[in-house]
């Protein structure tokens, strides 16, 4: 869950050529309803999202007792405060800085999350 068109099809890309099936949304939820036509086995999700943004989206998702083991990545330009991270504790598996990488470190770090998170047991 990406607004940002251009962030989302570089992920989309990039992902795609490591042969994974990517589902995305610009909003929280679009991403919902995406969500329940495919259950994901992973989320990347924005925060900043217009319509329905990634807190909520989080509190949506993970009202769904089905989604409850599915890991959800937030990757954000937005700095998070102490209010941000206990809203997010346990209900999220990561957070990357978007600030703290280049582009293409950024779509590295995306890349190594996914393939940990697909590769590791149930």
């Amino acid at each position: 869950m990406e607004d940002d068109a251009l962030t989302r099809e570089m992920t989309q890309r990039m992902l795609e050529l490591e042969e994974w099936v990517v589902i995305e949304a610009g909003n929280g939820s679009v991403a919902l309803d995406r969500a329940k036509e495919n259950t994901p086995e992973l989320v990347l999700l924005d925060l900043m999202t217009p319509k329905m943004g990634g807190f909520q989206f989080v509190d949506e998702f993970r009202r769904n007792s089905l989604w409850q083991h599915i890991p959800v990545v937030v990757i954000t330009a937005k700095e998070l405060d102490r209010e941000d991270k206990e809203r997010l504790d346990g209900r999220i598996e990561k957070v990357v800085q978007k600030s703290a990488y280049s582009r293409d470190e950024l779509m590295g770090q995306v890349r190594s999350l996914v393939v940990s998170h697909l590769k590791s047991p149930d």
